[in-house]
């Protein structure tokens, strides 16, 4: 899973993203908050070091922006592969925060 995301952003050729700005996406932080029925999982996101620091509810939108306000010398390929990253993250942290709906013995009898 990991390495599907490191793929992800390392690339190929030219649209390799610098090592500074994969470092830090590598290190972002993701939170699960309440999830909306309509909007499904909501996670906030915490990008590591640097000068935008604070958390965001995540959109890929608000991500892009993010992700341009700091680092504005990336391509727009290379901008697509932060958001992209940063999603798997989210994606990530939403199946963990899922709740299990484990049967054993004592729901199986109630059941």
């Amino acid at each position: 899973m990991f390495g599907s995301i490191v793929r992800a952003l390392t690339g190929r050729g030219g649209n390799a993203l610098p090592e500074h700005v994969q470092s830090a996406i590598d290190a972002a932080r993701f939170m699960p908050r309440s999830s909306d029925e309509e909007q499904g999982p909501r996670v906030a996101v915490t990008l590591a070091g640097g000068g935008l620091r604070g958390a965001f509810i995540f959109d890929r939108e608000t991500a892009e922006k993010r992700v341009l306000t700091r680092w504005p010398e990336l391509t727009p390929e290379q901008v697509r592969r932060c958001v992209d990253g940063l999603e798997a993250g989210v994606m990530r942290a939403s199946r963990l925060d899922a709740p299990t709906q484990r049967k054993n013995w004592v729901t199986k009898y109630s059941e």
